[in-house]
């Protein structure tokens, strides 16, 4: 078992394949806090369907690392 479970329900994993798709794909997430997505940007994924900061609907790396 996982130390910390981060999914309570079904997951979905995604392919993103488009120029700049990490930003593009944090963009389409909104802000980590709920509470800030619903206001400051609710057409955001995080915005219309979070609903708490842990049960936020998506996750996205923090950071960009290529394997070459």
């Amino acid at each position: 078992m996982a130390p910390f479970p981060q999914n309570i329900g079904p997951m979905r994993a995604y392919i993103l394949a488009r120029e700049d798709a990490i930003t593009h794909w944090r963009g389409m997430m909104g802000p980590t806090k709920v509470f800030r997505a619903r206001f400051t940007s609710p057409d955001t994924l995080r915005g219309q369907y979070g609903l708490t900061d842990t049960r936020n609907t998506t996750h996205g790396s923090g950071r960009v690392t290529l394997n070459t």
